[in-house]
């Protein structure tokens, strides 16, 4: 009986795909028969030899084998997965938004309304 703790799942990737992926590389794992599952995994092992695909081009497949990092009970082997390859993060440390855009998104989808506020010093402190 196969150890569902362990998955693993058999990924054909085009030749021109192929040479971006690196061993340990972070997968997102969506499997479609089942609702909302979603998972993640890392790229485990790669194949050095390519086979022809079964169309008239000659585009080779490489399989990757990706390890599943927490399987859910109903995963199940043999169903179908998506697999999202993360080759590139970028991290972006701050977003910009411009001020009326902002303000318009306030109004159009949380419905509030903007009042000026009038302040005033009393003492050390704003009221």
């Amino acid at each position: 009986m196969p150890d569902l703790n362990q998955m693993q799942i058999s990924v054909e990737v085009p030749e021109i795909d192929y040479r971006r992926i690196e061993l340990g590389q972070k997968v997102i794992i969506s499997v479609e028969a089942v609702k909302d599952l979603n998972t993640t995994g890392k790229i485990k092992k790669k194949t050095l030899v390519g086979k022809q695909t079964e169309s008239q081009t000659s585009v080779k497949t490489y399989e990757v084998i990706v390890s599943v990092d927490s399987c859910h009970l109903k995963m199940k082997p043999g169903l179908s997965a998506l697999c999202q390859i993360i080759v590139d993060e970028v991290e972006i440390p701050w977003l910009y938004l411009p001020w009326l855009y902002l303000k318009r998104i306030v109004q159009n989808y949380l419905r509030l309304k903007w009042r000026k506020i009038f302040t005033r010093n009393r003492g050390n402190r704003t009221v």
